[in-house]
């Protein structure tokens, strides 16, 4: 069972990963040589560019393949067929290449040949996928038929089976499942033994596969099981009942000796976060302080000119894992106690407010010094808002799971702050859609924020 996965998944990470050189050299024919002459007069074209260019868009489209599933044979049967993370891999993949490119002044290269290619790149991808949607159930039908035990035959053990044998992917045949002591058997189809006949290993000669389909309940039994199928020389597989309420992440993992099952990771956990956030970060931050320099400079000035104290508000907030940080804003208020401040909610009309600082604050413009927290790593540019110590502990109190908000790293913009909760607002609704943000974050989820901070995020009602 998990050999041919195993193969059909290499064979078709590999196929994947190589889909920019066919497309690179089709797009080349078709401009360099049949379209090109036509229109231009060329000089000799630089091959050593060209394939420094492919190694480039190789390597990006990897990390983006891998990034929208498209690497993996289980997204060949997925409603779309993948056809959108296709989509958006390419687009991505192009996307950060000509950023790069116009940054560091890459030059030389032809436009039109960079479009034909991406074209082809999506075209080849999707042929790709389509032939081996075709293929692989064939391939699957054609080979040997492991013959699978399940071990449990209540309800969930049935419904397990059925699953192993629904799909292009299936393999096995199951003909025998196994009572659990004390267990009533749910099986429709198939003959139920009781545990004392796998425990005498009479069961076991027939068998390929054991498929252990065990509810918490059971879990005692399963060092016993495994040792029973071993001794047959068997494989065995579990598939672990935790409550529809639990999600298994991402599989099996190993850490210091131990099998560790992976039952409420966070994204900030994930590879795709800690390179594809963090680097966005960096590159998006650095634009916003270049661009937005001139703008900042101008308030800096004008806070300078109209009150009395610092340009700048330095506040302790709570991050990432409960951590504080010093938090950069542009003063908008009158000097005060720094208790009354890390205390005291702002309210509406509030008497501490000046005149440029509510005008700050309805546009946001007070947060553009949170670029630099971001370079620092100590915020990112979407995420939850950071809140200062003394609510952080009254939230915790009063609103259930508000610490899982800190699991990410805390935002400058955000997707309750882009639904209107920031300020003074429901802080359950907050949390709510900080918890949704959690549970699914994804690059596109923060560019679709930042796309809506961008068209109706800056004025908002409650930012006083």
């Amino acid at each position: 069972m998990l050999k041919h996965l195993n193969l059909y998944n290499f064979y078709f990470r590999l196929i994947a990963y190589l889909l920019p050189l066919p497309s690179f050299l089709a797009a080349g024919f078709l401009w360099f040589r049949i379209l090109a002459p036509y229109h231009h007069n060329y000089g000799p074209i630089d091959l050593h560019k060209y394939f420094e260019l492919l190694l480039i868009t190789s390597l990006l489209w990897a990390i983006l393949a891998e990034h929208y599933r498209l690497t993996a044979v289980s997204g060949l049967f997925t409603a779309d067929g993948g056809i959108r993370g296709a989509v958006l891999a390419v687009t991505a993949s192009y996307a950060i290449m000509l950023i790069v490119m116009f940054l560091c002044r890459i030059l030389g290269f032809s436009r039109v040949f960079m479009g034909i290619s991406a074209v082809l790149l999506l075209i080849f991808t999707l042929i790709s996928r389509s032939i081996l949607r075709v293929l692989i159930p064939k391939l699957s039908q054609n080979a040997p038929r492991r013959r699978i035990l399940i071990v449990g035959a209540d309800a969930f053990a049935r419904r397990a089976a059925s699953r192993l044998l629904q799909g292009p992917l299936a393999w096995g045949s199951i003909n025998d499942y196994v009572r659990l002591p004390g267990q009533t058997a749910a099986i429709r189809k198939g003959v139920v033994h009781e545990f004392d006949e796998m425990v005498n290993g009479n069961l076991l000669s027939h068998i390929d596969d054991v498929v252990v389909a065990l509810p918490p309940a059971y879990l005692s039994l399963l060092p016993k099981i495994i040792r029973i199928a071993e001794s047959h020389y068997l494989p065995v597989r579990a598939v672990l009942d935790f409550g529809r309420k639990v999600v298994v992440r991402d599989r099996l993992f190993q850490f210091g000796g131990l099998q560790i099952v992976d039952l409420g990771s966070s994204p900030v956990e994930s590879l795709k976060y800690l390179i594809f956030k963090r680097g966005f970060d960096i590159v998006f931050s650095l634009l916003a302080i270049f661009f937005a320099a001139p703008l900042m400079a101008v308030i800096a000035a004008a806070i300078r000119l109209t009150s009395r104290g610092p340009i700048l508000f330095v506040q302790e907030r709570v991050g990432l894992d409960g951590e504080l940080f010093s938090i950069y804003k542009f003063r908008t208020m009158k000097i005060s106690a720094p208790a009354e401040s890390a205390e005291r909610w702002t309210t509406k009309d509030d008497p501490r407010v000046t005149p440029l600082g509510n005008l700050l604050r309805k546009t946001s413009l007070d947060e553009l010094p949170q670029f630099f927290n971001v370079l620092l790593g100590h915020m990112s540019v979407v995420g939850p808002r950071p809140e200062r110590p003394h609510y952080v502990r009254q939230f915790q109190q009063y609103y259930a799971k508000y610490d899982y908000r800190h699991r990410l790293k805390v935002g400058i913009t955000g997707w309750a702050q882009v639904n209107g909760y920031r300020g003074d607002s429901s802080i359950e609704k907050r949390v709510e859609h900080d918890l949704y943000y959690l549970n699914n974050w994804s690059f596109l989820f923060d560019l679709k924020i930042i796309l809506m901070t961008a068209l109706i995020g800056f004025v908002n009602k409650n930012a006083y």
